[in-house]
């Protein structure tokens, strides 16, 4: 976070888990500073079951992308979220 500049960045990919934080945590927090960065997760197939958040309620499937991830497929699901972003 003390790298994060609101109204710097236009999307940020994150992993779901961090060695002490969660993914989804660390959005909630990019979100409190900026509303309109796009965010994107790159996940080993783990979901977050049971989680009750705004942010990640109000994320769309396009927004996970899987490992391993193919070069191409991460370059086009990225353009697909940027364009078509909520």
């Amino acid at each position: 976070m003390e790298n994060f500049q609101s109204n710097l960045f236009s999307l940020i990919i994150l992993n779901m888990k961090f060695p002490k934080l969660k993914g989804i945590q660390l959005c909630q927090e990019i979100r409190k500073r900026d509303k309109k960065v796009r965010v994107c997760f790159i996940t080993d197939g783990e979901m977050y079951y049971g989680v009750n958040t705004d942010i990640f309620n109000s994320l769309d499937e396009d927004s996970f992308i899987r490992k391993p991830i193919n070069y191409d497929y991460l370059l086009e699901r990225l353009g697909k979220i940027i364009r078509y972003a909520k």
